[in-house]
C-alpha cells in the first residue's frame, strides 16, 4: 500500500464524516447553479420576445 492510497483513503474516511454537510452543500450549490443558468435562460428568452414583438 502507498502512501497515496493510503493519503485518498484517509480523505475519503475524513469526507464519508461530514458527508451529511458535504451533500446538502453539492445539493445547494447544484440548484443555485441550475436556477442561475434557468433565470439567464428566461431573461434571454423575455428579451428576444420583447424584441421580436
Amino acid at each position: 500500500m502507498t502512501a497515496m492510497t493510503l493519503q485518498t483513503e484517509n480523505g475519503v474516511r475524513a469526507r464519508r464524516g461530514k458527508q451529511g454537510s458535504g451533500l446538502s452543500f453539492l445539493v445547494l450549490k447544484n440548484l443555485l447553479f441550475w436556477g442561475s443558468i434557468g433565470l439567464s435562460c428566461y431573461g434571454i428568452y423575455r428579451l428576444i420576445a420583447y424584441l421580436v414583438s
